[in-house]
């Protein structure tokens, strides 16, 4: 009877030991995941739409500490909510503040609307002449004698430009009446027939301009170009005399003409420093005009004179660089310092005369508009 009280026990333990494992087996197991159907893998669901007035999180916004608040966050349907807004497929080319009015007015001193406007050069030019002017004279006594003589050194010369314009509105350029002129001499000793003498040489410049000035361009990037085209009258007189005690020589030349007359101006600014820009113009012309020369001979109580003319083209060019600064607050004006290199050719030529003139030099402009 024991026995098989003691065979029960034994069976419901090991079927209770048994329910146990199967218990803890089932609970342990993860639950699989459910498959969606091909019609629902197909259709993606639709995203979320945010609520009108619905905060969003800032893009990589940064928790703040405690007590510190954030920057307010607004809903993506806000006009004001730039953030949310998404990154265009092709940015935008960036646009230069460096429009046409603010160019011509900082750096051409130039205004948009019409206005009269002034330059005046203040400069010192150093001129260099060449002087082959000879002829013959001959004296009462029938003694023919030539007459070519030496040049003295020229000094520095004062050479102011006044310039008077108007400018039209728009794009539609301008008008300018210019003059520019100066005045050399020097002296320096020179024997004739072994005797000392004394030569004096003197200069006298002057040249009038009437032009029309194009309308600006820019072919590049703070890259500036004007054009002027108009007409140009001028006079180159110089003369030289020679004397001592005994004899006394002098020969003169005078120039007049007009003709046609062509400039470009470029102007490349600088980005960095606003107003100020590097410049560089090229002026040409060719006079048409008559070149009168006069000559004359004293020894004692006999003199001698002769002269000879002639009309002839007489070509120039001149070279200016330099630099030039409009300030910010004073747009109306506009100061340039520069280098001046100039050339005139066929200025004596008559028979046998040659003669060339050339000068350098340094000036100072201050330009105004009104």
């Amino acid at each position: 009877m024991k026995d098989s009280f003691k065979n029960l026990l034994n069976v419901i333990a090991m079927l209770l030991i048994s329910a146990v494992l199967c218990v803890s087996s089932v609970y342990s197991q993860q639950p699989m995941p459910l498959q969606p159907s091909p019609l629902q893998q197909a259709v993606p669901p639709p995203p979320p739409q945010p609520l009108l007035g619905a905060p969003i999180p800032a893009p990589n916004s940064v928790p703040s500490a405690p007590g510190v608040l954030n920057d307010p966050v607004r809903s993506p349907l806000d006009p004001m909510n730039v953030d949310s807004l998404p990154p265009t497929l092709f940015p935008q080319t960036p646009v230069f503040v460096d429009n046409l009015t603010r160019d011509k007015s900082i750096y051409g001193s130039v205004k948009d609307d019409p206005a009269i406007f002034i330059n005046v050069d203040f400069g010192g030019v150093l001129p260099n002449l060449t002087n082959q002017l000879q002829s013959t004279v001959t004296y009462q006594n029938g003694r023919v004698v030539n007459v070519n003589l030496p040049s003295a050194t020229l000094d520095w010369a004062f050479q102011p430009h006044l310039e008077l314009g108007y400018r039209l509105a728009g794009e539609q350029g301008g008008f300018a009446v210019s003059w520019r002129g100066f005045s050399s001499s020097g002296s320096s000793s020179e024997p004739i027939n072994k005797l000392p003498a004394t030569v004096n040489t003197e200069v006298s410049f002057n040249i009038g301009d009437i032009d029309y000035i194009a309308p600006m361009f820019q072919p590049f990037n703070k890259f500036d170009v004007f054009f002027r085209i108009g007409a140009r009258i001028g006079g180159i007189y110089f003369s030289t005399t020679q004397e001592n005690k005994f004899e006394n020589f002098s020969e003169t030349n005078y120039m007049f003409g007009g003709g046609p007359h062509f400039a470009i101006e470029t102007h490349k600014r600088f980005e960095r420093i606003p107003g100020f820009s590097h410049f560089a113009i090229v002026d040409g012309t060719v006079l048409i005009g008559n070149t009168s020369q006069n000559f004359s001979a004293t020894q004692g109580p006999f003199s001698a004179t002769s002269s000879q003319f002639v009309i002839q083209s007489i070509p120039a060019v001149t070279f200016q660089t330099g630099f030039s600064y409009t300030p910010i607050r004073a747009s109306n004006t506009k100061f340039s310092v520069g280098y001046q290199l100039e050339q005139w050719w066929n200025i004596a030529n008559v028979n046998e005369s040659k003669g060339q003139l050339g000068d350098n030099g340094y000036f100072l402009r201050c330009q105004v508009d009104f």
